[in-house]
């Protein structure tokens, strides 16, 4: 769009799809959850907030007990 990143280029478009197909089922998940807001897509805020708020304190307590033993 700005001309940051050339999507022309082979190692740039291999990177995207790669991003997209590890990224695109969670959400699309989220978003099938999620109403329809108009065409906003609120479903990376809700992945990022469920990665904070539920997996962060879940990892905690597993590199807690790692580090006591």
């Amino acid at each position: 769009m700005f001309g940051i990143l050339d999507s022309r280029n082979q190692l740039v478009w291999k990177v995207g799809v790669f991003l997209n197909r590890l990224t695109e089922p969670v959400l699309e998940l989220v978003r099938r959850l999620l109403p329809n807001l108009g065409g906003i897509d609120f479903s990376p805020m809700v992945v990022l907030l469920g990665i904070q708020y539920v997996l962060q304190p879940l990892l905690v307590e597993v590199f807690r007990t790692l580090l006591t033993r």
